[in-house]
């Protein structure tokens, strides 16, 4: 539930697709696949907390925000991706 709401959201803008653009070697590259496909990829892996103490939802990496000079956004969570993922690039 968690990584499904991370990558569509939910009401009437949840989102279907998920654009991707990487650089490599040459100009950057683009690709469009679905909400589906990154959800089914980036879950997948165990729940667990990592040496540094964060938490780990397969292939998501969840820390508390901080940084911001003692702010209440501070306690806040961000979730982190990798999103030049094989699996989405443009086949």
């Amino acid at each position: 539930a968690i990584v499904s709401f991370l990558f569509r959201g939910e009401g009437e803008y949840t989102a279907g697709w998920i654009m991707i653009v990487y650089k490599g070697i040459g100009k950057p590259q683009w690709s469009i696949r679905s909400s589906a496909d990154a959800i089914r990829y980036f879950a997948e892996g165990k729940v667990e907390i990592t040496k540094a103490g964060n938490l780990k939802i397969g292939r998501i990496f969840v820390q508390r925000k901080g940084g911001d000079g003692g702010a209440e956004t501070a306690k806040k969570l961000q979730f982190k991706i990798h999103p030049t993922f094989a699996p989405l690039r443009r086949r």
